[in-house]
C-alpha cells in the first residue's frame, strides 16, 4: 500500500519548488524519487548511478543518521537538510576496488562496446584500441578492463583451435572452472 508524502516548498526554499514523494508503508523508496529529490531540491545530479547502488547507499546513510527507514531518511533528512544531502552525495564515491566489480558493466563492454570499437578501429586502419580507465582504489578495474579488451568474441574458438584443453571466460565462475578442469582431465 502506498501513501503520498508532500513536502512544503517553504521548508526547502521558495526557489526550489515542491517535491512530492511517494514512499510505501514500510518506508522504502524508489531510486527515481531519490534522484528527483537530489536534483530538484539540491541541484545534485545522481542520475548516472545504478539504482541498486543508490538504494544501498541510501540505506547505509539512513542507518548512520539514525533514521528508522530509507523512506523516512529521504523525506525527513535529505529533502530538508542540505548538509546531509551533500554527505549522501559524497558517500556515492566508490572507495573500494575489485576485479570485475560490476559484472554487468564488463559484460556490456565485452559484448557490445569493445567489439564495436574494435570494428571501427579495423575499418579505419588503426592498429588497435587505446583504452583509458579512471583512477580507482587499487587498480583492479583497470586490469579488468585490459583483460576484457583482450578477451574478445572468437577467443574461445581460437584458443581451442591452438590445442588447449579448455577455455573459461571471465568473470570466472567457480562451477564452470571446476567443470572445465574435470572435462579436460577426463577426456
Amino acid at each position: 500500500m502506498d501513501r503520498d508524502i508532500s513536502v512544503d516548498p517553504g521548508e526547502v526554499a521558495a526557489t526550489q519548488g515542491a517535491a512530492v514523494l511517494r514512499a510505501n508503508a514500510i518506508g522504502s523508496c524508489a531510486p527515481d524519487e531519490l534522484v528527483r529529490v537530489m536534483n530538484r531540491v539540491h541541484g545534485l545530479d545522481i542520475s548516472g548511478f545504478e539504482p541498486s547502488f543508490l538504494l544501498r547507499t541510501l540505506q547505509r546513510r539512513a542507518q548512520a543518521s539514525g533514521c528508522n527507514s530509507a523512506g523516512s531518511y529521504l523525506t525527513e533528512r535529505l529533502v530538508k537538510d542540505r548538509v546531509e544531502a551533500e554527505a549522501f552525495h559524497r558517500s556515492l564515491r566508490v572507495g573500494y576496488s575489485a576485479f570485475f566489480r560490476d559484472p554487468s558493466t564488463f559484460a556490456l563492454l565485452e559484448t557490445q562496446v569493445l567489439p564495436d570499437l574494435a570494428e571501427k578501429a579495423r575499418k579505419t586502419g588503426r592498429g588497435g584500441l587505446r583504452v583509458w580507465s579512471a583512477g580507482c582504489a587499487a587498480g583492479q578495474e583497470a586490469w579488468s578492463l585490459a583483460m576484457t579488451a583482450s578477451a574478445m568474441k572468437g577467443d574461445r574458438e581460437a584458443i581451442l583451435d591452438r590445442g588447449f584443453d579448455g577455455y573459461v571466460a571471465k568473470p570466472i565462475d567457480a562451477e564452470t572452472l571446476k567443470k572445465t578442469i574435470h572435462e579436460a582431465l577426463h577426456e
